[in-house]
């Protein structure tokens, strides 16, 4: 009985007073727990906060740094000198250099073939001389030298080709402080009838001069081939139908080799349509079978073309005050009316002719770019003036650098570009 009594003040701890006493200090602890939490988050919050800010940072600052070397470079903004003058002027135009006041012209040459065939009205046996061009030249003296009619000039392989009419060789030129030996061409024909004398291209003594000083100093080489040597049969034709078709051969191949000059023509070199000249020479007809001819026909196209750079200097030489042969160009040419004075000329002879120029022109000095970004490679932004004293014909250039911190031009050429700027 007494137990029980016992059992019944000392349970099972559900209500000890241990018990309630650590209840109690639970329940004050998680009282005081939930009063300090919003600080202890707050804490928190603005401790993650800033370590999330400082990582953003952190990359911003890695970007902002890859980005500027990755797009590192310097672009240099040149300003070249520039003078606008209104032009009318008549030019003297030579083939010779050596001409003083005159501008320089040279002569572009093109070939064409064309072909037709057109029936035979017989036959008859013929002897034709082969025939081509060939340049003379005279390495001898200065002075001009005369080949008399039917002077002879003798292959590599022996074979005899004259001229028929005298020519007049130029002496030694002096060209640029180098010695160029005076030249003229000529057509030549062979000393005989036949094919042994259709040869490809060959060199060419002067038997005359054997045993003369001259004779190592005056020779040829040739500019065409020897062609139409032919002894035998040939196919006759109607001279009618042969005349027809000679004319729709020229009218052809004169298109054709029109089109094609001025697709040749370097871009930095004027054409003057006014002096073009062609001429034809009829080669040699073959048979496609018994009773058909093919007759060819060779357009032999020539013109008188300019340096636009030349023009330009020219005209700065003569217009411009303080002008000491800086290159120039001008900038609107094709804004320019340029006519040929005196169109009945033969410039494939070397006649002199005149060319007006009219307009409002703009003269812009020009530079060479290359030679310029290597001038700058790795050099300080400070030394652009010193730089520029070598190139007068640039009034000045600014340098803009990325990053904006760097005061130095990159080591690498490809990083710096160059940009011309012509609007003041």
């Amino acid at each position: 009985m007494t137990k029980k009594i016992i059992d019944d003040i000392i349970s099972s701890g559900k209500n000890s007073i241990r018990q309630i006493s650590l209840n109690r200090n639970d329940l004050r602890n998680q009282k005081d727990s939930e009063m300090q939490s919003p600080k202890k988050i707050r804490r928190e919050k603005t401790a993650s906060s800033l370590g999330l800010w400082f990582i953003v940072f952190i990359v911003i600052v890695f970007l902002f740094f890859s980005f500027s070397i990755l797009f590192s470079g310097a672009k240099v903004l040149v300003y070249p000198k520039k003078v606008s003058l209104s032009l009318d002027e008549n030019i003297s135009v030579a083939k010779n250099i050596d001409k003083a006041d005159f501008l320089k012209y040279e002569v572009m040459s093109i070939n064409k073939d064309g072909s037709k065939a057109i029936k035979a009205n017989g036959e008859e046996y013929v002897e034709e001389k082969s025939s081509g061009t060939i340049t003379v030249y005279n390495n001898f003296d200065s002075k001009d030298q005369r080949l008399i009619k039917n002077t002879r000039f003798e292959s590599t392989d022996g074979l005899i080709y004259r001229i028929k009419n005298s020519i007049i060789v130029p002496g030694i030129k002096k060209i640029n402080g180098k010695t160029v030996p005076g030249s003229v061409d000529v057509k030549v024909y062979a000393d005989e009838p036949g094919e042994k004398y259709n040869i490809n291209l060959s060199d060419f003594t002067v038997p005359g001069f054997k045993g003369d000083p001259r004779f190592s100093k005056f020779y040829a080489r040739s500019k065409t081939a020897m062609e139409g040597g032919f002894v035998g049969n040939i196919k006759i034709l109607s001279e009618t139908d042969k005349q027809a078709a000679i004319n729709e051969i020229h009218s052809e191949i004169s298109k054709d080799v029109l089109n094609e000059i001025r697709l040749q023509v370097p871009s930095d070199f004027i054409l003057f349509d006014d002096l073009i000249n062609i001429s034809f020479e009829s080669l040699p007809n073959s048979n496609i079978d018994s009773n058909t001819v093919l007759i060819t026909e060779k357009a032999i196209l020539s013109v008188a073309i300019v340096n636009k750079n030349e023009l330009a200097k020219f005209i700065a030489k003569n217009k411009i005050e303080k002008y000491s042969g800086e290159n120039v160009e001008i900038l609107n040419l094709s804004e320019m009316n340029i006519s040929v004075i005196d169109k009945k000329i033969d410039i494939t002879k070397g006649d002199t002719f005149g060319i007006n120029i009219k307009g409002n022109s703009n003269i812009v000095w020009t530079y060479d770019e290359e030679k310029l970004i290597s001038d700058l490679v790795a050099k300080n932004k400070s030394d652009i003036t010193s730089i520029l004293s070598d190139y007068p014909g640039i009034e000045k250039a600014d340098v803009v650098l990325r990053p904006f911190w760097k005061t130095t031009l990159p080591d690498n050429p490809i990083d710096i570009k160059i940009e011309r700027i012509l609007d003041k």
